[in-house]
């Protein structure tokens, strides 16, 4: 007589599970046998146990849902009186691929939570597009100063980096003027002995972010974006896939 065959357990990291008026949402974040990750999200009409809708999300899958899912919050989420950001269609989407050519890091850059480590991770990917006018002032924790400022051939951009993506006209609403004017001001102080000069540059503040690359207002003279991380990972892939030349470099991320 066979033995009856023993169910083989998942290993178990993480648990949620959510309540309202009509339903119970029960979360799970599982471990497979071959030690990757993967989600698990059921519906039950509340005070049943009759299961609405199951979702199992395997671990591959998670950068690009996290990305769609967090645009649908977005939409879902806006007020009335605040622009509703775009949702391009699938063939309009940037897709990060993890392959080989992709550096480890850049996966911790679309999922981390950790500020201080977006904002040192960002520094590296844009050394990383060959910008050679770099600096990094994340080390330099002043209030109202930004993370970092660059230049390319004609185009100077002084560069935020938040995982605050709620509002940001009005959360960094202090901190763009003065980076507006700054750069307004013709000149960049980069240390105690260096000083860039921007006047006769294209200029622009980035505030880099989780979300989605728009135009949030125009300055005078400077352009202020919120700059997506994940558009400037695929501007990395043109870059080696591409050949991007430095011209050509340079319009593509003053177009982002």
């Amino acid at each position: 007589m066979d033995s009856p065959k023993i169910p083989i357990e998942r290993k178990t990291l993480h648990k949620d599970r959510l309540s309202n008026g009509t339903h119970n949402y029960f979360f799970e974040v599982k471990e497979a046998l071959n030690g990757s990750k993967y989600v698990v999200v059921d519906q039950y009409l509340r005070g049943t146990k009759e299961k609405k809708a199951k979702l199992i999300l395997f671990e591959d899958e998670m950068p690009e849902f996290r990305r769609i899912f967090l645009k649908l919050l977005d939409v879902a989420l806006a007020s009335k009186n605040e622009p509703v950001p775009p949702i391009s269609t699938p063939s309009e989407q940037p897709h990060v691929e993890y392959d080989i050519l992709t550096p480890g890091f850049f996966h911790t850059l679309t999922f981390t939570n950790d500020w201080k480590e977006f904002e040192h991770l960002t520094g590296h990917l844009l050394r990383l597009l060959g910008i050679q006018t770099l600096y990094s002032f994340t080390n330099e924790r002043q209030a109202g100063k930004a993370d970092g400022f660059f230049k390319l051939r004609t185009t100077a951009v002084l560069y935020d980096c938040t995982l605050n993506r709620e509002n940001i006209e009005q959360s960094k609403r202090e901190q763009i003027a003065n980076y507006c004017n700054r750069l307004r001001q013709g000149t960049i102080q980069v240390s105690d002995y260096t000083v860039e000069e921007v006047q006769q540059y294209q200029k622009q503040v980035w505030i880099i972010t989780q979300g989605t690359s728009r135009k949030l207002q125009t300055v005078n003279d400077v352009n202020v974006k919120e700059i997506s991380i994940e558009d400037l990972i695929v501007v990395y892939k043109e870059r080696l896939l591409k050949r991007l030349n430095n011209e050509d470099l340079e319009m593509r991320l003053r177009n982002l």
